[in-house]
């Protein structure tokens, strides 16, 4: 039972922690494209991103859970602080890949876009967007399974997960090697089901076109 919690607990994170750098990254890639650059704004969400990517997420973990509510002068949940961490960390990588997969996009086709008299909003949701998709699904569902194992660092402020839960187990049971191969083992399984529908939806996508 308890390691059935912990490992409720890390697919709770996991999927909160993913919506958080979906959406934050998928903006935060946008403002850094060269097509839709903006003076000022653009700088600083670069600089955020090599920032972000550029330092371990053990120590934004720490950072944001000592630092930051006491610059703010305001307290925190653990739980709050861990989703906010976590989803902020991957959405650096995340805002990377989408640069990446809009900037891939040739010059020409925002041009012949432009020509037929498409707005922006137009151009990129008819013209770019379905030409992105296949380019960087792969690279974000490679991310987001990257973010399922990095929540076994939530335990180092105080989060009840999967690898806690399995460290509690082991210390109580005095049996480390039968519980640290299964929570290995459940690691990878889930990591193999999210991998296996990611890839049916990618071929039942490419059927559809």
């Amino acid at each position: 039972p308890l390691l059935m919690k912990g490992f409720c607990m890390t697919l709770l994170f996991w999927l909160a922690s993913a919506t958080v750098a979906m959406c934050i990254g998928l903006i935060w890639g946008l403002l850094q494209t060269q097509r839709l650059w903006i003076t000022g704004v653009s700088e600083v969400c670069t600089f955020g991103a090599i920032i972000v990517r550029g330092t371990p997420l053990y120590i934004q973990l720490l950072i944001a859970y000592f630092v930051i509510p006491e610059l703010l002068a305001g307290e925190f949940s653990a739980e709050v602080i861990a989703i906010f961490s976590l989803g902020m960390c991957s959405a650096a990588y995340v805002s990377a890949i989408v640069k990446g997969g809009f900037d891939n996009v040739p010059r020409g086709q925002w041009e012949a876009a432009s020509v037929l008299g498409y707005s922006l909003r137009q151009t990129i949701q008819y013209i770019i967007t379905p030409q992105v998709i296949p380019m960087v699904v792969p690279a974000l569902c490679g991310e987001m399974d990257q973010v399922l194992k990095s929540t076994s660092l939530l335990s180092t402020i105080g989060i009840f997960e999967l690898a806690r839960a399995g460290r509690n187990i082991a210390e109580r049971e005095m049996a480390p090697l039968q519980i640290y191969l299964a929570v290995a083992c459940i690691y990878v399984l889930v990591s193999l089901l999210f991998n296996g529908i990611t890839m049916a939806l990618a071929r039942n996508q490419k059927g559809l076109s």
